[in-house]
């Protein structure tokens, strides 16, 4: 987990000709020890300068935190697809500003209204719209108690004056980081209240001060409002129904809030509906597998990348299994020892696979019988190994067995990551990697163990890149 943090130098304006003047200064911007708002100037070589902060007016970019805030915490529910390959591969999940100049054109190919990212990638790109400041494309997206940052240069026909730089001076490219929401919402109120702050000592600022500062007030406001949560968070249908859910069956209504947290924004009544009824009917099963006490889980933690979390699950959940390095003949057998059973497919275009906890305490999993890519044999082992993944991190790091949980193309990033980590690691360890091929591996040889070991031949090829194995012609 990632932690992010604002430092403001400020300057003494030679005039406020606009109230915004009173707030110009420098702004550097560090997620861990990257400093992401460094910079070189445009110039011949010799003139080139090099900056760690960004140089303007910061209330523009206080007043699109304020604008957005409601957005910020509690926007989780994306209108494109966040993951583009079934093993996790993909790392450019989340479109910035480069996208949105090409016109999010791997986006729309996959169904999504140009008018729904444009409207979404305002509300969560840092800045935009609302400040001259020169910023990198620095897009926010919550999940729950973590929030994805996805950072990148702007696009090259810009033709911006300020290009943004990694350490080494090179051009910065696409970066993700998994930040705390908590620490990621303290640093920006804390970023907007010093401004409001520096605002305030200049009269010729006042009306502009007193303006931000009760938008301030009323974001903060709205953001803890359930009616305006509810909507943000699930759309005007789903949050209506929701509400009446509730007051009625407010167990339901929870199961399906966690689901739809990782889930496409629901389009109709029949939708939701369909989706309440799924969730009732695995929930009321009795399942013939015992529950698994989270403390068989101990030694999991959440240090490093997604990736590596749940690698390291993965190999926990091998040795308590005692599977050594041998493919899993029976997927499902697996699964029955980690608390979970498996039900029959279900019709549904919101997930790739389901988890529900019973009164049990165990879980029923569904896998949905139209989604492409579980579709094949190797797919539907991914997809219950991946919710595998999801539901065992749960009980090992959060409430063990209170929440539903979905995967798929929408679900949650971070969780995405970790789980389809966990899958490829499970079905395929990375000790059968140094064993068979050592460092080096050519295509013929990852596409025979991917056979082997029943896993796709992409999960397998990103997942050998990944533990260093160096890929032949």
């Amino acid at each position: 987990m990632s932690t992010i943090r604002f430092e403001i130098e400020w300057c003494d304006p030679i005039s406020v000709d606009i109230p915004a003047d009173a707030s110009l200064g420098e702004l550097v911007i560090w997620v861990d020890d990257d400093c992401v708002t460094r910079n070189l100037t445009t110039g011949t070589r010799a003139n080139r300068e090099s900056f760690r902060g960004v140089f303007g007016n910061l209330s523009g970019v206080a007043d699109w935190c304020i604008e957005n805030w409601a957005f910020l915490v509690n926007e989780s529910i994306t209108p494109f697809p966040r993951s583009a390959f079934p093993d996790g591969a993909s790392d450019h999940a989340v479109p910035g500003l480069r996208d949105a100049e090409l016109g999010w054109m791997a986006s729309v190919e996959a169904g999504v209204s140009v008018a729904s990212l444009a409207d979404w990638q305002h509300r969560h790109t840092v800045g935009h719209a609302t400040s001259e400041l020169a910023l990198p494309s620095l897009v926010v997206v919550p999940e729950s108690n973590d929030l994805i940052l996805a950072i990148d240069s702007p696009a090259a026909r810009l033709n911006a004056t300020t290009h943004f730089i990694n350490s080494r001076k090179r051009r910065r490219e696409y970066t993700m980081y998994v930040v705390r929401s908590a620490d990621f919402l303290g640093a920006v109120s804390g970023f907007i209240d010093e401004v409001l702050e520096r605002l305030a000592k200049f009269s010729e600022a006042s009306k502009l001060t007193e303006w931000m500062c009760k938008n301030w007030d009323d974001a903060r406001k709205q953001a803890q409002d359930p009616g305006v949560i509810a909507r943000i968070q699930f759309g005007k249908l789903a949050s209506q129904e929701l509400m009446q859910l509730e007051r009625v069956n407010s167990h339901l209504a929870g199961l399906v809030k966690d689901t739809l947290a990782d889930c496409p924004m629901i389009g109709s009544h029949d939708e939701l509906e369909h989706l309440a009824n799924t969730i009732v009917e695995l929930g009321e099963t009795t399942n013939d597998v015992e529950s698994v006490d989270p403390i068989a889980w101990n030694g999991v933690t959440s240090d490093g990348p997604d990736y590596q979390q749940g690698y390291r699950l993965a190999q926990v959940v091998r040795g308590k299994f005692q599977l050594g390095n041998r493919p899993i003949k029976e997927m499902v057998s697996v699964l029955n020892r980690g608390g979970l059973a498996v039900k029959p497919e279900v019709n549904s275009t919101l997930f790739r696979s389901l988890a529900v906890p019973c009164k049990d305490e165990t879980r029923s999993v569904v896998v949905s019988s139209i989604d492409v890519r579980a579709s094949t044999p190797n797919g539907h082992r991914f997809a219950l190994a991946a919710t595998l993944g999801r539901a065992l991190w749960d009980q090992a790091t959060e409430s063990p067995n209170l929440h539903a949980l979905a995967h798929g193309d929408f679900a949650r990033i971070s969780r995405s990551r970790r789980a389809n980590a966990f899958a490829a690691e499970l079905l395929l360890p990375r000790e059968v990697f140094l064993l068979r091929l050592g460092g080096t591996a050519t295509s013929w040889q990852i596409r025979e163990l991917a056979e082997e070991y029943g896993i796709a031949n992409s999960a397998a090829t990103w997942h050998a890149q990944n533990q260093g194995v160096k890929l032949m012609a």
